[in-house]
């Protein structure tokens, strides 16, 4: 046997073994399709015949057709809900756009207003603090006047207890003047009584005080003319007032004499009050 001869023997046994294998796998594959068409039931590994699961499917449909129709007509009745649903949306959708409008006018105007506003505020602020320098400045001025306040209040309680000392004082001298007035009547009776007796002096003159200087000086309408010296002395009175008599002042000293006018010094000790312009002097009481 020769080369080829070898190789066709190899040739025919692998075409045998593929040929085999097929029968195999047509074998293992073969089915019976009667049984597959037909079984009534289901069995352990296979499911119903086809024509009882196509009767089956044909009534599954039946049902998803029914199934169908009633979500149809569900999904009708949703379309018109929606429907008007949609239109009370849009109805709405138009009336927010109304709101929306208006609130976006209100908004512009609130914007406007907010920029017055803050103008404003500005304004009351500068204002504020102006009021409140204004404020600091009368707080310190009320600080300032309660301070002489208290002041001018301690001097009128210093006042008050200086005027009841003065009415004191002057309620005293009241009295005293009172003494000092009966004290002189009697004199003047005594001066009256002693008229008759001859006296060394001054001639008998009566005049008017004419001026008063701040030194206590005083100058009489009398003169030479009338008889004064140097060193004569005048009696100074003050003419009553409503029927009262004559009240003693105090008395003076002659020091310079002119024609008709003298001056003279007040005696310390015997005058009992300020000698005044128009004052009464005489050389002796009447």
């Amino acid at each position: 046997m020769n080369l080829i001869g070898k190789i066709l023997v190899v040739l025919n046994f692998v075409a045998s073994v593929v040929f085999m294998s097929f029968a195999v796998m047509v074998y293992a594959t073969h089915r019976n399709w009667r049984d597959e068409v037909l079984r009534p039931e289901a069995t352990a590994g296979k499911p119903k015949g086809l024509k009882f699961q196509l009767e089956d499917r044909i009534k599954e449909l039946e049902i998803l057709q029914q199934e169908k129709q009633r979500l149809l007509g569900e999904i009708e009745r949703t379309r018109l809900t929606l429907q008007q649903r949609l239109a009370q949306l849009e109805s709405r959708y138009n009336e927010l756009k109304m709101i929306r409008d208006n609130l976006q006018q209100e908004h512009a105007n609130l914007l406007s207003s907010q920029a017055q506003a803050i103008q404003q505020m500005n304004a009351v602020q500068k204002r504020l603090d102006t009021l409140e320098a204004e404020v600091a400045r009368v707080r310190e001025e009320n600080d300032k006047l309660r301070r002489q306040r208290d002041q001018y209040l301690r001097q009128a309680v210093q006042a008050d207890e200086q005027l009841a000392q003065i009415r004191n004082e002057y309620d005293r001298l009241r009295k005293r003047n009172g003494e000092l007035v009966a004290q002189v009547n009697q004199l003047q009776i005594r001066l009256q009584d002693l008229k008759a007796l001859p006296v060394e002096g001054p001639p008998r003159v009566e005049g008017l005080v004419s001026a008063v200087n701040q030194k206590g000086y005083v100058v009489v309408t009398l003169g030479s003319d009338d008889g004064l010296e140097t060193g004569h002395r005048l009696i100074v009175y003050r003419d009553g007032s409503n029927g009262q008599p004559a009240k003693f002042v105090g008395e003076l000293e002659i020091v310079q004499t002119d024609r008709d006018r003298a001056f003279a010094r007040v005696v310390p000790g015997i005058t009992r009050e300020r000698i005044r312009r128009g004052d009464r002097v005489a050389t002796r009481l009447q």
